[in-house]
């Protein structure tokens, strides 16, 4: 078949677009991270959290809690520091705390990190709690929803352009091409997806190692996740479980992380404040589990 001059065209914008929007990443521990295609800038990043941020508080209500949020934001600020160091952008990270049952932690672009009661109160160590704040501070240090929303935007924008290129040529092809980069676009973006968690898995490792803490944490904070899980019946119900890979998998994946890490004894466990957040967290989580009178 021959191509068309339309075609021709285009491939070659795409190709062009391609280069022009490659950002540049930070290599952190062998691996190259936030890196590739990315049609945003940093700054278009925090004016896109801070949309996130208004919805979200138009729906649920951010608590200050004296006794969380300065636990939160000092092991962010922990991580934070670690990844600065590591040549990282100095991102203004915003930590909040929501008071809901929903077992649940979620980051936006720009460093909004969201922790919800029901995740934290199921938590018992600090190192716990550092291997799930690096795993969402990976999501944001990685640029994941920036770069997944350019990789849909350029196949969306080829799928278009290319079927209606090839139209001019044979109806027939140019009606099978949308179909099929349809179909592709939604098996790419669930793999993508999955990808972009076992990432942030292994970002959130090195963060809370580099930072001090002992990374057996990793391992003991996502069977705590399973745990929940099992506990709500097998269903994938808890937030935080529903979207990142076999819960099983990535038990294994960070006990053998953890194995490659010396020096335990000196590494940090678990602080007063720590457990004085979680005190409180446990004893509000039972109180409205009890059934009312």
């Amino acid at each position: 078949m021959r191509y068309s001059s339309a075609l021709k065209l285009f491939i070659v914008s795409t190709l062009l677009l391609f280069l022009i929007s490659c950002a540049e990443g930070v290599q952190y521990h062998g691996e190259e991270v936030g890196g590739g295609l990315n049609f945003f800038s940093w700054e278009d990043e925090l004016s896109l959290g801070q949309q996130v941020l208004q919805d979200i508080t138009r729906s649920m209500r951010l608590e200050n809690d004296p006794l969380v949020t300065p636990v939160l934001y000092r092991v962010n600020g922990n991580l934070s520091t670690v990844a600065v160091t590591a040549g990282f952008p100095d991102i203004p990270w915003s930590v909040y705390y929501i008071d809901t049952d929903d077992v649940n932690a979620f980051a936006a672009p720009g460093g909004y990190l969201f922790f919800l009661r029901g995740l934290l109160f199921r938590l018992e160590y600090e190192d716990e709690l550092a291997a799930i704040m690096g795993h969402e501070m990976g999501h944001v240090l990685a640029r994941h929803t920036t770069k997944r929303l350019s990789e849909l935007l350029l196949l969306q924008g080829i799928v278009a352009a290319a079927a209606e290129a090839v139209k001019a040529e044979d109806e027939d092809l140019g009606t099978f091409f949308e179909a099929a980069g349809g179909i592709g676009l939604f098996f790419y973006s669930l793999k993508y997806s999955r990808d972009q968690e076992r990432q942030s898995d292994r970002i959130g490792f090195h963060l809370m190692t580099d930072a001090g803490y002992n990374p057996e944490g990793m391992a003991r904070a996502f069977q705590r996740l399973l745990d929940a899980e099992i506990a709500t019946g097998g269903k994938k119900g808890p937030g935080f479980l529903s979207t990142h890979p076999a819960t099983e998998e990535r038990i294994e994946v960070a006990k053998e992380r953890a194995k490659t890490i010396q020096g335990l004894e000196g590494m940090i466990h678990d602080t007063p404040e720590f457990q004085k957040m979680i005190r409180k967290l446990k004893k509000k989580s039972m109180r409205k589990a009890r059934p009312a009178s």
